[in-house]
Protein backbone atom coordinates (compact mmCIF):
# COMPACT_ATOMS: atom_id res chain seq x y z
CA UNK A 1 0.00 0.00 0.00
CA UNK A 2 1.19 3.27 -0.81
CA UNK A 3 0.39 6.61 1.01
CA UNK A 4 1.53 10.24 0.27
CA UNK A 5 0.38 11.55 4.01
CA UNK A 6 0.38 15.26 3.82
CA UNK A 7 -0.28 16.15 0.30
CA UNK A 8 -3.02 16.87 -2.65
CA UNK A 9 -1.47 14.61 -4.60
CA UNK A 10 -2.92 11.62 -5.87
CA UNK A 11 -0.55 8.02 -5.22
CA UNK A 12 -1.06 6.97 -8.79
CA UNK A 13 -0.31 10.69 -9.96
CA UNK A 14 3.20 10.83 -7.54
CA UNK A 15 3.92 7.26 -9.08
CA UNK A 16 3.51 8.04 -12.76
CA UNK A 17 6.14 11.29 -11.67
CA UNK A 18 8.39 9.20 -9.90
CA UNK A 19 8.67 6.23 -13.15
CA UNK A 20 8.40 8.87 -15.87
CA UNK A 21 11.13 12.17 -14.27
CA UNK A 22 8.78 14.19 -13.66
CA UNK A 23 9.27 15.51 -10.23
CA UNK A 24 7.61 13.09 -7.56
CA UNK A 25 6.47 15.31 -4.58
CA UNK A 26 7.50 11.89 -2.57
CA UNK A 27 9.70 8.29 -2.24
CA UNK A 28 7.03 5.55 -3.54
CA UNK A 29 7.09 2.76 -1.07
CA UNK A 30 5.80 -0.94 -0.86
CA UNK A 31 5.80 -2.97 2.14
CA UNK A 32 5.13 -6.63 1.43
CA UNK A 33 4.74 -8.74 4.56
CA UNK A 34 4.83 -12.67 3.45
CA UNK A 35 2.04 -15.15 4.66
CA UNK A 36 5.42 -17.15 6.85
CA UNK A 37 5.68 -14.21 8.51
CA UNK A 38 2.19 -13.45 9.44
CA UNK A 39 2.04 -16.68 10.34
CA UNK A 40 4.93 -17.36 12.95
CA UNK A 41 4.25 -13.78 14.84
CA UNK A 42 0.48 -13.23 14.41
CA UNK A 43 -1.30 -10.96 16.78
CA UNK A 44 2.67 -9.59 17.84
CA UNK A 45 3.14 -8.64 14.21
CA UNK A 46 -0.29 -7.01 14.04
CA UNK A 47 0.50 -4.63 16.94
CA UNK A 48 3.58 -3.99 15.29
CA UNK A 49 2.39 -2.49 11.93
CA UNK A 50 -0.90 -1.02 13.58
CA UNK A 51 0.60 2.36 14.13
CA UNK A 52 1.39 2.34 10.43
CA UNK A 53 -1.38 2.07 8.26
CA UNK A 54 -0.18 4.32 5.82
CA UNK A 55 1.84 1.11 4.73
CA UNK A 56 0.46 -1.65 6.07
CA UNK A 57 -2.36 -3.53 7.78
CA UNK A 58 -3.29 -6.53 9.31
CA UNK A 59 -5.07 -9.20 7.04
CA UNK A 60 -8.67 -10.02 8.17
CA UNK A 61 -7.86 -13.74 9.21
CA UNK A 62 -5.48 -13.02 11.07
CA UNK A 63 -3.83 -16.17 12.62
CA UNK A 64 -2.94 -16.35 16.25
CA UNK A 65 0.53 -18.30 16.19
CA UNK A 66 3.31 -18.18 18.29
CA UNK A 67 6.56 -18.25 16.88
CA UNK A 68 7.91 -21.63 18.33
CA UNK A 69 4.62 -23.42 16.61
CA UNK A 70 5.42 -21.82 13.55
CA UNK A 71 9.10 -22.81 13.61
CA UNK A 72 8.56 -26.46 14.45
CA UNK A 73 5.97 -26.67 11.04
CA UNK A 74 7.66 -28.67 8.15
CA UNK A 75 5.61 -29.61 5.64
CA UNK A 76 8.33 -31.87 3.04
CA UNK A 77 5.28 -33.45 0.74
CA UNK A 78 5.90 -32.62 -3.07
CA UNK A 79 3.28 -30.61 -4.36
CA UNK A 80 3.04 -30.97 -8.31
CA UNK A 81 1.38 -27.35 -9.94
CA UNK A 82 -0.56 -27.16 -13.04
CA UNK A 83 2.72 -27.45 -15.65
CA UNK A 84 3.80 -30.74 -13.64
CA UNK A 85 6.51 -29.19 -11.83
CA UNK A 86 6.62 -31.36 -8.37
CA UNK A 87 7.79 -28.66 -5.52
CA UNK A 88 8.81 -28.94 -2.03
CA UNK A 89 8.12 -26.46 0.85
CA UNK A 90 10.04 -26.60 4.14
CA UNK A 91 8.15 -23.48 5.60
CA UNK A 92 5.24 -22.53 5.50
CA UNK A 93 3.75 -19.31 4.11
CA UNK A 94 7.21 -19.24 1.85
CA UNK A 95 7.30 -20.43 -1.76
CA UNK A 96 9.42 -23.52 -2.09
CA UNK A 97 11.86 -25.48 -4.61
CA UNK A 98 11.30 -27.43 -7.33
CA UNK A 99 12.72 -30.82 -7.13
CA UNK A 100 10.95 -32.56 -10.19
CA UNK A 101 10.61 -31.31 -13.68
CA UNK A 102 8.58 -32.64 -16.43
CA UNK A 103 10.96 -31.59 -19.81
CA UNK A 104 13.84 -33.06 -17.74
CA UNK A 105 14.40 -35.50 -21.13
CA UNK A 106 13.30 -34.13 -24.06
CA UNK A 107 11.50 -37.28 -25.05
CA UNK A 108 8.72 -35.82 -23.27
CA UNK A 109 8.28 -32.70 -25.33
CA UNK A 110 6.60 -33.73 -28.49
CA UNK A 111 3.14 -34.77 -26.05
CA UNK A 112 3.98 -32.17 -23.76
CA UNK A 113 0.58 -29.69 -23.38
CA UNK A 114 0.71 -25.87 -21.90
CA UNK A 115 -1.96 -25.09 -19.64
CA UNK A 116 -4.15 -22.38 -20.47
CA UNK A 117 -2.58 -18.62 -19.23
CA UNK A 118 -6.29 -17.79 -18.32
CA UNK A 119 -7.47 -20.64 -16.23
CA UNK A 120 -8.35 -20.68 -12.66
CA UNK A 121 -5.65 -23.22 -12.13
CA UNK A 122 -3.20 -21.02 -13.47
CA UNK A 123 -4.21 -18.29 -10.34
CA UNK A 124 -5.79 -16.00 -13.19
CA UNK A 125 -8.81 -13.57 -12.05
CA UNK A 126 -12.05 -15.60 -13.84
CA UNK A 127 -14.37 -12.61 -13.44
CA UNK A 128 -12.96 -10.28 -16.11
CA UNK A 129 -15.61 -7.85 -15.49
CA UNK A 130 -15.06 -7.11 -12.40
CA UNK A 131 -11.19 -7.08 -12.89
CA UNK A 132 -11.38 -4.08 -15.27
CA UNK A 133 -13.95 -2.09 -12.97
CA UNK A 134 -11.66 -2.86 -9.97
CA UNK A 135 -8.66 -0.89 -12.11
CA UNK A 136 -11.31 1.73 -13.18
CA UNK A 137 -12.18 2.13 -9.48
CA UNK A 138 -8.37 2.13 -8.79
CA UNK A 139 -7.98 5.05 -10.84
CA UNK A 140 -10.35 7.25 -9.82
CA UNK A 141 -9.11 6.70 -6.35
CA UNK A 142 -5.63 7.79 -7.23
CA UNK A 143 -3.74 4.57 -6.76
CA UNK A 144 -1.14 3.08 -9.70
CA UNK A 145 -2.80 0.12 -10.97
CA UNK A 146 -0.75 -3.24 -11.76
CA UNK A 147 -1.10 -6.28 -13.99
CA UNK A 148 1.10 -9.50 -12.70
CA UNK A 149 2.80 -11.08 -16.16
CA UNK A 150 4.45 -14.76 -15.21
CA UNK A 151 7.85 -15.96 -15.40
CA UNK A 152 10.37 -17.01 -18.64
CA UNK A 153 13.13 -17.65 -17.31
CA UNK A 154 12.73 -19.03 -13.90
CA UNK A 155 9.39 -21.27 -16.19
CA UNK A 156 12.55 -22.22 -18.33
CA UNK A 157 14.28 -23.61 -15.87
CA UNK A 158 11.70 -25.62 -13.73
CA UNK A 159 10.55 -27.02 -16.76
CA UNK A 160 14.11 -28.46 -18.20
CA UNK A 161 15.79 -28.43 -14.67
CA UNK A 162 18.39 -26.23 -14.11
CA UNK A 163 21.53 -27.62 -15.23
CA UNK A 164 19.64 -29.09 -18.00
CA UNK A 165 18.81 -25.49 -18.76
CA UNK A 166 22.39 -24.77 -18.81
CA UNK A 167 23.60 -27.40 -21.34
CA UNK A 168 21.07 -26.43 -23.44
CA UNK A 169 22.15 -22.54 -23.54
CA UNK A 170 25.30 -24.36 -24.47
CA UNK A 171 24.75 -27.11 -26.92
CA UNK A 172 21.40 -25.65 -28.51
CA UNK A 173 19.11 -28.47 -29.07
CA UNK A 174 16.11 -27.69 -31.61
CA UNK A 175 13.91 -28.11 -28.82
CA UNK A 176 15.07 -25.60 -26.78
CA UNK A 177 13.77 -22.42 -29.40
CA UNK A 178 10.59 -24.63 -29.11
CA UNK A 179 10.19 -24.37 -25.34
CA UNK A 180 11.25 -20.64 -25.53
CA UNK A 181 8.68 -19.91 -27.79
CA UNK A 182 6.31 -21.83 -26.13
CA UNK A 183 6.73 -20.25 -22.65
CA UNK A 184 6.93 -16.62 -24.41
CA UNK A 185 3.65 -17.35 -25.57
CA UNK A 186 2.18 -18.70 -22.79
CA UNK A 187 3.33 -15.16 -20.63
CA UNK A 188 2.28 -13.01 -23.61
CA UNK A 189 -1.49 -14.33 -23.09
CA UNK A 190 -1.46 -12.83 -19.55
CA UNK A 191 0.24 -9.69 -21.06
CA UNK A 192 -2.12 -8.64 -23.04
CA UNK A 193 -4.88 -9.53 -21.02
CA UNK A 194 -3.98 -6.88 -18.21
CA UNK A 195 -2.84 -4.65 -21.23
CA UNK A 196 -6.83 -5.21 -22.19
CA UNK A 197 -7.52 -3.94 -18.43
CA UNK A 198 -6.37 -1.13 -18.90
CA UNK A 199 -3.51 -1.17 -16.09
CA UNK A 200 -0.80 1.54 -15.85
CA UNK A 201 2.37 -1.09 -15.35
CA UNK A 202 2.63 -4.50 -15.75
CA UNK A 203 5.64 -6.53 -13.54
CA UNK A 204 7.75 -8.96 -14.86
CA UNK A 205 9.70 -11.41 -12.07
CA UNK A 206 12.45 -13.11 -12.75
CA UNK A 207 15.63 -14.16 -11.10
CA UNK A 208 18.63 -14.03 -12.83
CA UNK A 209 20.86 -13.19 -10.56
CA UNK A 210 23.29 -15.66 -8.26
CA UNK A 211 24.65 -14.00 -5.04
CA UNK A 212 28.06 -12.90 -6.86
CA UNK A 213 27.74 -12.79 -10.40
CA UNK A 214 24.88 -13.56 -12.79
CA UNK A 215 22.92 -17.09 -14.03
CA UNK A 216 24.11 -16.82 -17.31
CA UNK A 217 26.16 -14.52 -19.60
CA UNK A 218 25.10 -11.70 -21.22
CA UNK A 219 26.03 -13.20 -24.17
CA UNK A 220 23.69 -16.23 -23.10
CA UNK A 221 21.39 -13.35 -22.12
CA UNK A 222 21.27 -11.66 -25.66
CA UNK A 223 20.76 -15.04 -27.31
CA UNK A 224 17.90 -17.28 -25.65
CA UNK A 225 16.47 -14.89 -23.19
CA UNK A 226 16.30 -11.06 -24.44
CA UNK A 227 14.31 -11.13 -28.00
CA UNK A 228 11.50 -12.73 -25.88
CA UNK A 229 11.79 -9.92 -23.41
CA UNK A 230 12.10 -7.25 -25.11
CA UNK A 231 8.86 -8.22 -27.62
CA UNK A 232 6.97 -8.82 -24.05
CA UNK A 233 8.04 -5.12 -23.09
CA UNK A 234 7.78 -4.18 -26.60
CA UNK A 235 3.87 -5.21 -26.51
CA UNK A 236 3.90 -3.31 -23.02
CA UNK A 237 5.13 -0.16 -25.01
CA UNK A 238 3.01 -0.11 -27.59
CA UNK A 239 0.13 0.47 -25.50
CA UNK A 240 1.15 2.39 -23.89
CA UNK A 241 2.05 0.64 -20.37
CA UNK A 242 4.62 0.53 -18.51
CA UNK A 243 7.14 -2.48 -17.65
CA UNK A 244 8.58 -3.03 -14.47
CA UNK A 245 11.14 -6.29 -14.44
CA UNK A 246 12.36 -7.86 -11.03
CA UNK A 247 15.06 -9.92 -10.43
CA UNK A 248 17.17 -11.11 -7.06
CA UNK A 249 20.52 -11.91 -7.04
CA UNK A 250 23.64 -9.79 -8.88
CA UNK A 251 21.98 -8.05 -11.99
CA UNK A 252 24.63 -5.11 -12.35
CA UNK A 253 25.69 -6.38 -16.04
CA UNK A 254 21.88 -6.87 -17.14
CA UNK A 255 20.68 -3.81 -15.73
CA UNK A 256 22.17 -1.44 -19.65
CA UNK A 257 20.22 -4.06 -21.32
CA UNK A 258 17.12 -3.40 -19.53
CA UNK A 259 17.44 0.31 -19.98
CA UNK A 260 18.06 -0.70 -24.00
CA UNK A 261 14.90 -2.97 -24.20
CA UNK A 262 13.02 -0.01 -22.94
CA UNK A 263 11.94 -1.06 -19.40
CA UNK A 264 10.06 1.49 -17.72
CA UNK A 265 11.38 0.20 -14.21
CA UNK A 266 14.07 -2.09 -12.73
CA UNK A 267 13.93 -3.83 -9.38
CA UNK A 268 16.82 -4.58 -8.42
CA UNK A 269 18.80 -5.55 -4.53
CA UNK A 270 20.49 -3.22 -3.14
CA UNK A 271 23.63 -4.45 -1.33
CA UNK A 272 24.38 -7.17 -3.62
CA UNK A 273 24.79 -5.05 -6.32
CA UNK A 274 26.05 -1.82 -4.41
CA UNK A 275 23.91 1.45 -4.18
CA UNK A 276 26.98 3.37 -6.32
CA UNK A 277 27.03 1.10 -9.04
CA UNK A 278 23.32 1.00 -9.32
CA UNK A 279 23.14 5.05 -8.99
CA UNK A 280 25.76 4.97 -11.43
CA UNK A 281 24.12 2.99 -13.92
CA UNK A 282 20.42 3.89 -13.33
CA UNK A 283 20.53 7.44 -12.44
CA UNK A 284 18.46 9.44 -14.39
CA UNK A 285 18.05 6.73 -16.69
CA UNK A 286 15.52 4.44 -15.45
CA UNK A 287 12.90 4.02 -12.88
CA UNK A 288 14.69 2.30 -9.80
CA UNK A 289 12.55 0.15 -7.62
CA UNK A 290 14.56 -0.54 -4.53
CA UNK A 291 14.82 -4.12 -3.33
CA UNK A 292 15.88 -3.27 0.07
CA UNK A 293 18.70 -6.01 1.80
CA UNK A 294 16.65 -9.08 3.58
CA UNK A 295 19.69 -11.11 3.61
CA UNK A 296 22.13 -9.34 6.42
CA UNK A 297 20.35 -5.58 8.10
CA UNK A 298 16.70 -6.81 8.10
CA UNK A 299 17.13 -9.92 9.76
CA UNK A 300 20.06 -9.55 11.69
CA UNK A 301 21.04 -5.61 12.09
CA UNK A 302 20.11 -3.47 14.86
CA UNK A 303 16.79 -1.40 14.32
CA UNK A 304 19.15 1.50 14.41
CA UNK A 305 21.00 0.22 11.62
CA UNK A 306 17.96 -0.11 9.94
CA UNK A 307 16.70 2.84 9.73
CA UNK A 308 20.81 3.70 8.67
CA UNK A 309 20.44 1.76 5.81
CA UNK A 310 17.22 2.90 4.47
CA UNK A 311 18.40 6.50 5.09
CA UNK A 312 21.73 5.95 3.20
CA UNK A 313 19.98 4.01 0.61
CA UNK A 314 17.62 7.40 -0.19
CA UNK A 315 21.12 9.41 0.67
CA UNK A 316 22.42 7.93 -2.21
CA UNK A 317 19.65 7.32 -4.95
CA UNK A 318 17.13 10.01 -4.88
CA UNK A 319 17.43 12.99 -7.51
CA UNK A 320 14.64 15.75 -7.73
CA UNK A 321 13.31 15.01 -10.64
CA UNK A 322 12.35 11.09 -9.56
CA UNK A 323 13.53 7.66 -10.33
CA UNK A 324 13.32 6.11 -7.14
CA UNK A 325 10.69 3.50 -5.32
CA UNK A 326 11.47 1.53 -2.93
CA UNK A 327 10.21 -1.93 -1.77
CA UNK A 328 10.56 -4.48 1.43
CA UNK A 329 10.08 -8.02 1.75
CA UNK A 330 9.55 -9.11 4.80
CA UNK A 331 10.07 -12.62 5.45
CA UNK A 332 9.77 -14.74 9.08
CA UNK A 333 13.78 -14.10 10.22
CA UNK A 334 13.24 -10.29 10.39
CA UNK A 335 12.69 -9.42 14.06
CA UNK A 336 9.66 -7.31 14.75
CA UNK A 337 12.02 -4.43 16.69
CA UNK A 338 13.28 -4.58 13.09
CA UNK A 339 9.97 -4.35 11.00
CA UNK A 340 8.68 -1.85 13.22
CA UNK A 341 12.27 0.42 12.44
CA UNK A 342 11.75 -0.03 8.61
CA UNK A 343 8.44 1.37 8.40
CA UNK A 344 9.01 4.43 10.45
CA UNK A 345 12.02 5.04 8.55
CA UNK A 346 9.93 4.73 5.04
CA UNK A 347 7.58 7.14 6.57
CA UNK A 348 10.68 9.66 8.01
CA UNK A 349 12.42 9.46 5.01
CA UNK A 350 9.93 8.73 1.95
CA UNK A 351 6.77 9.81 2.90
CA UNK A 352 7.58 13.00 4.91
Amino acid sequence: MTMAGKTAMTPRENWLRCIEFRGPEWIPVQVAISGGTWQRYGRALADVVAPHPRLVTAPADLPDVRPEVYDAARAEEVVYDIFGCGWINLHPGLEGLVVSNPLADWSAWPSYTFPDPLSAEAGFPQDWDAVVANVRAQKEAGQLTWGGADRFFERLHFLRGYENLMMDFADAPPQLGELIYAVEAYVAARVDKWISAGVDIIAFGDDLGLQDRMMVSIDTFRRWLRPSYERLAQRCRDAGVHVQLHSDGYTLPLLPELLDMGVSMVNPQDLVNGLDNIRDLCGGKVCVLLDIDRQSVLPFGTPEEVRAHIRRCVDVLRRPEGGLAMVIGIYPDVPLANIDAVLTAFEDFCLA
